[in-house]
């Protein structure tokens, strides 16, 4: 019972905060989704199909200092749907498929990149973050996601340090 209200007081506090909404690993700072299909280098066409999907979603976040971050690190649910993150991209670079763990240097902002198989853009309507690393699996961050229809996931010069929120 004590985990169900730090919880809840935690997403308050989050909600309450305004500008970022602060997860396990750092803030999250924007979360969108689009139609358009993302370019992914490195893409594992054995591993993942033909990089194909109804709708996309991408969650920028900026991770403490000494952390890491993998694309196993965190799914996100969508309409009570974990979906796992495929690609990540560090700042302005593109979204690449990889199996590393990438440290956090000062500043760095990394965006996780989803794909929606069976929702459409206009469906999308409850998301959180799902965590997937121990202690804390399967602890959730409720987000608002912003629907940018058919335009370009979380374009860096748009992402702000402060949050999108």
């Amino acid at each position: 019972m004590k985990f169900f209200i730090m919880l809840f007081c935690f997403c308050m506090a989050a909600v309450l905060d305004g500008a970022a909404v602060k997860f396990r690993s750092g803030d999250v700072l924007a979360a969108e989704v689009s139609s358009t299909r993302p370019s992914v280098s490195n893409w594992n066409v054995n591993l993942f199909g033909m990089n194909s999907a109804a709708s996309y979603a991408a969650v920028a976040v900026r991770i403490h200092p000494k952390r890491k971050i993998s694309i196993y690190d965190y799914a996100l649910a969508v309409n009570g749907v974990n979906h796992a993150c495929v690609a990540i991209r560090i700042n302005n670079g593109a979204f690449e498929y990889t199996q590393k763990s990438l440290p956090a240097e000062k500043g760095e902002i990394f965006t996780l990149l989803f794909f929606l198989k069976d929702i459409s853009v206009s469906d999308v309507k409850n998301v959180s973050l799902v965590t997937l690393m121990p202690p804390t699996t399967n602890e959730v961050v409720p987000l608002k996601i912003n629907n940018r229809y058919s335009g370009t996931l979380c374009p860096f010069n748009s992402i702000k340090k402060t949050g999108n929120f």
